[in-house]
């Protein structure tokens, strides 16, 4: 018989904790800033996409376009705390738009504008 030890999960669990914490103490804060940065690019992605959705199930359930997003139980803000813009283009299809971290029109890298255009019909997204 062999004696083989293993760990559990709360080990495991407190050796990332531990292991984390020391990173991110030495990490510069540039770098903790572009991870913030862009987990909040991903997460403001992620709601438009949810909103999106509900833009179709909408559609699907009355047979027409919101006229905004205040007439769907959605989350209108980025991760920045700004407005996301809704507009129809056509009868299928919208634009959904998040200004980015600096909430101005255009910019480069971290104030870069977050733009998907949402066709309903074949319910694909066209991301800017």
């Amino acid at each position: 018989m062999t004696n083989t030890r293993s760990f559990t999960l709360m080990q495991i669990s407190i050796v990332v904790s531990i292991v984390s914490t020391t990173i991110a103490i030495f990490l510069p804060p540039s770098v903790m800033s572009l991870i913030y940065i862009d987990s909040a690019k991903i997460r403001t992605r992620a709601t438009i996409s949810k909103n999106c959705h509900q833009v179709f199930m909408y559609f699907r359930k009355y047979n027409r376009l919101p006229t905004s997003l205040d007439e769907l139980s959605v989350n209108i803000q980025d991760e920045w705390g700004n407005k996301i813009t809704y507009k129809i283009i056509d009868k299928k299809k919208i634009l959904m738009q998040s200004l980015g971290l600096n909430n101005k029109k255009g910019g480069e890298e971290n104030n870069k504008d977050i733009i998907v255009i949402f066709d309903l019909e074949f319910h694909s997204y066209n991301w800017q």
